[in-house]
């Protein structure tokens, strides 16, 4: 369950410039705080992190 509610969220940061907070919210979790502990230990990074990483990777792909 935790695992989807992630993937999710990890397909709305890839694909959107919602917040974080709104994305969290949107995939179940009542908390950022709780969200952003279970993305990063389950995900590797925070999703603040995630987010500036894709739309660096974004911005390279557009330029090229």
């Amino acid at each position: 369950e935790i695992l989807r509610c992630l993937v999710g969220s990890e397909m709305c940061i890839r694909d959107s410039f919602s917040s974080i907070s709104d994305i969290a919210t949107l995939v179940g979790f009542s908390s950022v705080y709780t969200f952003s502990k279970t993305f990063k230990k389950e995900i590797g990074v925070a999703p603040t992190e995630y987010a500036k990483t894709i739309n660096l990777e974004k911005v390279k792909s557009s330029t090229n």
